[in-house]
């Protein structure tokens, strides 16, 4: 993909890209690797379950991301649309685990992926863009390993509120 002020805009806001961002020459060299795609309305990205491979940066339009119940009823975590700088599906560059989350594109989308290979390609070839991406992703999951810990002693002492009652 060839980069464009436009496009560098977009990233600079994206906080996966921060750091990158300060170095043009770096950010157009992962701009040159990112895939354009164009999504439909109602057009599945992500299925929660699937194994992927892919990060996703929303550039036009919004998307729901839902979740599945322990029931199997589906419920909607957030809608999220592209001024709000998303990118999702982060995790996938890492592993090959299981999606956590459905992502579902409620208009029209234009998106950019990444897919893993050429983020260890990155990595291998520009280590300097390699370190950057995964400290950033690092930063990503211990903030929400944080939070997932505190929601959990919350829960916890809720707990044991409610059976001393």
């Amino acid at each position: 993909m060839q980069p464009t002020d436009e496009l560098r805009d977009k990233l600079k806001n994206i906080p996966l890209f921060k750091k990158i961002a300060e170095q043009p020459a770096l950010l157009d060299r992962v701009i040159a690797v990112l895939e354009p795609r164009s999504i439909p309305k109602g057009r599945k990205i992500i299925g929660e379950g699937d194994t992927g491979e892919e990060m996703y940066i929303l550039l036009k339009g919004e998307i729901e991301i839902s979740r599945f119940t322990l029931e199997k009823e589906s419920y909607t975590v957030a809608k999220l649309n592209d001024a709000m700088n998303i990118f999702f599906g982060e995790l996938a560059l890492v592993d090959n685990d299981k999606r956590s989350a459905t992502v579902t594109a409620l208009t029209d989308c234009e998106i950019l992926v990444l897919t893993r290979a050429k983020f260890l390609e990155l990595g291998r070839d520009h280590s300097d863009i390699g370190w950057n991406l995964a400290l950033e992703i690092a930063a990503m999951v211990s903030g929400r390993l944080r939070k997932a810990n505190e929601d959990s002693l919350v829960l916890f002492e809720a707990l044991l509120n409610e059976l001393k009652e």
